[in-house]
């Protein structure tokens, strides 16, 4: 039976991805060898599971020290070596793929580079405190904690009287807040002296066409105001969210009413990097992004960089625009 499901999925492949020349997997299908890379690239969902953890793992590189970098690349080849194992071995091959992606994916999603994360029962003063708040039906399933008193709870489900976004909670002065909304993802952790940033990204989606952007929650070690934390704006990105090509009309076909009144234009995130840039010792951000105005067709390649300070305004933002 598996010798069975390998030959479909290498005929597959050869006519998907020779004939087709598609590639939605995290790697080069055309240079695809083993039977579990050819199964990967044979199959949409698959293709999508891997690239999307690929994408996680490279997200939670960015925010490592080296040491710390070469331990989760060591972890990674050693789950990819025991992926192909496994699945190998598997009389239902796309089934252990998916569980394997499935698991490794929830695994690096609940390891925040600079928290740490709890999926025990709160602290009673915590557990007050959230009881109090009248925002939950009951208490949330983990925590991230900042210090001895301060904590998060980042929520990507919605139920009840729980709404998406990410919450706050500081037992000191008991205080519990939702501090951003739609769907949240802390990707990584910026230390500074005494300040804290949380990389945070948000997406909304609304008729097909998704908002995307980061935000930098910054929190303070020592609360010096009423409000122990500020929201900054980093990178704003609009894609439309589509699997398949633009075609011929490209993105613009799916601008927004909002966005053709105001600039006519498309944006799309290529990537981003963190790095001290000035060499104060805390790392700072640089996001690469491709916009296309629609109305003049001019596409431009923007740097948009952004340095972590220690005192106001806390956050520099340089932008560098090059139009093709």
């Amino acid at each position: 039976m598996k010798r069975v499901f390998l030959l479909s999925c290498i005929i597959f492949f050869i006519f998907t991805f020779v004939v087709n020349g598609e590639n939605r997997a995290s790697f080069d299908c055309k240079k695809a060898r083993t039977s579990i890379e050819k199964c990967i690239c044979s199959d949409r969902e698959l293709s999508y599971a891997d690239s999307w953890l690929t994408g996680i793992y490279l997200e939670r590189l960015k925010f490592l020290s080296e040491k710390e970098k070469k331990d989760l690349k060591t972890e990674q080849i050693a789950w990819l070596k025991n992926r192909d194992k496994a699945c190998n071995q598997s009389k239902n091959i796309k089934a252990c793929l998916i569980k394997m992606y499935e698991e490794r994916t929830k695994e690096l999603n609940s390891r925040i580079p600079g928290l740490v994360r709890f999926d025990l029962k709160p602290a009673q003063d915590l557990k007050r405190i959230i009881l109090k708040s009248n925002e939950f039906d009951g208490l949330p399933e983990n925590y991230f904690q900042l210090s001895d008193h301060e904590y998060l709870f980042p929520v990507d489900s919605q139920g009840g009287r729980m709404q998406l976004g990410i919450y706050y909670a500081n037992t000191k002065i008991n205080k519990m807040d939702k501090i951003t909304s739609w769907y949240p993802s802390i990707e990584g952790v910026i230390k500074g002296k005494g300040i804290t940033w949380l990389i945070v990204y948000y997406t909304d989606l609304e008729h097909g066409f998704s908002n995307n952007g980061y935000n930098a929650v910054m929190i303070m070690d020592r609360i010096i105001s009423k409000e122990p934390y500020r929201i900054l704006d980093l990178a704003s990105i609009s894609s439309p969210y589509i699997e398949e090509d633009y075609g011929e009309e490209g993105p613009c076909s799916y601008l927004s009413d909002s966005q053709k009144q105001e600039d006519n234009s498309y944006s799309e995130l290529k990537g981003y990097d963190v790095k001290d840039l000035n060499g104060d010792g805390v790392n700072d951000m640089v996001f690469h992004i491709e916009r296309f105005n629609c109305k003049t067709k001019i596409h431009s390649s923007i740097t948009e960089t952004y340095y972590f300070l220690p005192k106001e305004p806390y956050l520099k933002k340089i932008v560098q625009e090059k139009k093709d």
